[in-house]
């Protein structure tokens, strides 16, 4: 693990962890946008449960899933 957080930290990236919540963001923005309830999307991405999913998402972004579905996913 500090092997790969020292080759994260020389590429100038986030550390693994950082990226991984990234990426996993990333997948639910786009189950989001194909119309997946929020138990679909936890159960898919490994959270769990939905609120789970739904504290993350906030806290990563700021606004609830339910929020950013209804501004068209911006």
């Amino acid at each position: 693990p500090a092997h790969l957080r020292r080759l994260f930290e020389q590429e100038g990236c986030a550390s693994p962890k950082q990226e991984l919540a990234r990426i996993r963001m990333q997948a639910v923005q786009r189950c989001l946008r194909a119309g997946w309830s929020l138990e679909r999307i936890a159960q898919y991405l490994g959270f769990s449960e939905a609120s789970a999913l739904s504290r993350a998402f906030r806290d990563h972004f700021g606004i609830s899933p339910k929020v950013w579905r209804e501004a068209g996913g911006r």
